[in-house]
């Protein structure tokens, strides 16, 4: 999928860019990547921030936890910082 640059640097170097969402995601906010799956005729049915795995011991299970809500909170108000997720449907034409 390519998509336009939204930033100046981004513009100065290279007026597109790959969008490879398994590294990049939080790098867009909800409403530039809607506007992205738009173009490529997708509707999107969900958002939302995913949980931290849970792995490790209790204190890094706990702390992973005590964390998630800043992160969610920031995400809430439109500041992702990663952990975003999408479930989306492909338009029939």
């Amino acid at each position: 999928m390519k998509i336009i640059a939204d930033n100046v640097i981004a513009k100065l170097i290279n007026s597109k860019a790959s969008l490879h969402p398994e590294e990049h995601l939080q790098n867009f906010t909800p409403v530039t990547l809607e506007k992205i799956l738009f173009s490529e005729k997708f509707t999107v049915n969900k958002w939302g921030c995913a949980k931290p795995l849970h792995i490790g011991s209790w204190k890094r299970k706990l702390i992973k936890s005590i964390l998630y809500f800043p992160v969610v909170a920031l995400y809430k108000v439109g500041y992702n910082i990663g952990g975003i997720y999408a479930i989306c449907r492909k338009n029939e034409e």
